[in-house]
C-alpha cells in the first residue's frame, strides 16, 4: 500500500515529512487552493527531500506547457490532473516522460464509461470526494461505489482520510487500490502536516499490510 500526502507548502514540514517512509509527496499548483506553492520557494525545499520519495504537481485545468516547465523545474516525477483535462494532455505530459494521475469523483450518477478515454494516459487514477474547490474537501465520499471498479488501472483513495480511518481502508476488497491520498486528515491547519498522525498512518499501513 503506498502513501502520498499531498499539500505541502512549508519548508521545515516538508523535510519533517521527507525522514517518513511515504512513497509520494505532492504539491499544489492550482491557484485558488490553500495550500498552492511558489516554485521559487519550493526549489530550494525539493532539493533537500529524500530522493526516494516520489514528487507529485497537482494542477487543475493549466495549459500543458506550464504543467511541463513545471515539472522540469522542479524536477516532479508525477502530475496529478484534478480538473477537465482531455486524454490528449495527459498523452502529452506522459510523452514528455513524465508520470499521470488523473482524478475523478464519483457520485451515485458516476459512469465508469466516462474514465475510459483516460486509461492509456494514466499511470493512476485517483478517486476523491466531489468539491467545487477540486480535493482538500476533508470529507469522505461512499468507497462502495468504487466496488465494480472495471479496470486494471491501479487508484488511490482519497477524501477525508486521517489514522482512524485506515482499519477500515484494510477491509476494502478493491484489488486495484494502489494507495491513499493524505491530505487534510492529518493537517494542523491548510498545509501544516501533523507529522505524528502520517506516523500513525505509515505505522498501520506497514504493520497491517494492506
Amino acid at each position: 500500500m503506498k502513501v502520498k500526502i499531498c499539500g505541502m507548502k512549508h519548508a521545515q514540514n516538508i523535510q519533517d515529512l521527507s525522514a517518513l517512509a511515504i512513497d509520494f509527496m505532492g504539491f499544489i499548483f492550482y491557484p485558488n487552493s490553500k495550500r498552492c506553492v511558489e516554485n521559487e520557494s519550493l526549489s530550494i525545499s525539493i532539493k533537500r527531500l529524500n530522493p526516494v520519495i516520489q514528487k507529485v504537481g497537482v494542477f487543475v485545468n493549466q495549459p500543458v506547457e506550464y504543467v511541463l516547465k513545471t515539472c522540469q523545474l522542479l524536477q516532479l516525477q508525477y502530475t496529478q490532473l484534478h480538473g477537465n483535462e482531455t486524454p490528449n494532455v495527459l498523452e502529452q505530459i506522459k510523452k514528455a516522460k513524465i508520470g499521470t494521475i488523473k482524478v475523478f469523483s464519483p457520485t451515485q450518477e458516476f459512469q465508469w464509461k466516462d474514465v475510459e478515454p483516460f486509461i492509456s494516459g494514466s499511470d493512476y487514477f485517483l478517486f476523491d470526494t466531489p468539491t467545487i474547490l477540486y480535493g482538500g474537501s476533508g470529507q469522505q465520499f461512499d468507497w462502495n461505489l468504487l466496488s465494480n471498479y472495471p479496470y486494471n488501472v491501479p487508484f488511490f483513495l482519497s477524501g477525508g482520510i486521517g489514522p482512524d480511518d485506515i482499519k477500515s481502508i484494510s477491509k476494502l476488497s478493491f484489488p486495484q487500490l494502489a494507495g491513499i491520498d493524505v491530505n487534510s486528515g492529518v493537517e494542523i491547519e491548510p498545509a501544516l502536516k501533523d507529522i505524528s498522525k502520517v506516523k500513525a498512518i505509515l505505522k498501520q499501513v506497514r504493520n497491517e499490510h494492506i
